[in-house]
């Protein structure tokens, strides 16, 4: 995201710095796009995961696991051209499915 630029998308914390992490069982995998500590860029905050209206698996677990868990962090930046409005809204749905 840069400055003035009409943009948002997210990025998930790196295991280590209480972004991600499993108590016991299957290791935490992070999508590329969305790895603070890889492609996502949390420090300067001009690469980010790009949201869309596509389902994708954005976080997983490789195995059984307890108490797994995950931060988001979401970014976002306006233009000072763009009028504001009180109409702008999206909505962010996860879903989390267990197999057993």
């Amino acid at each position: 995201i840069s400055a003035g630029a009409e943009n948002y998308g997210a990025c998930i914390v790196p295991s280590g710095s209480s972004g991600t992490g499993s108590t016991s069982g299957g290791t935490p995998t992070i999508d590329d796009d969305f790895d603070g500590a890889g492609t996502c860029d949390l420090s300067s905050g001009t690469t980010i995961g790009e949201i869309t209206d596509d389902k994708e698996a954005i976080w997983s677990v490789s195995a059984p696991t307890t108490n797994a868990f995950a931060n988001m962090v979401i970014m976002t930046s306006v233009s000072g051209e763009t009028e504001a409005h009180n109409d702008y809204t999206d909505y962010l749905v996860f879903t989390a499915s267990a197999s057993f």
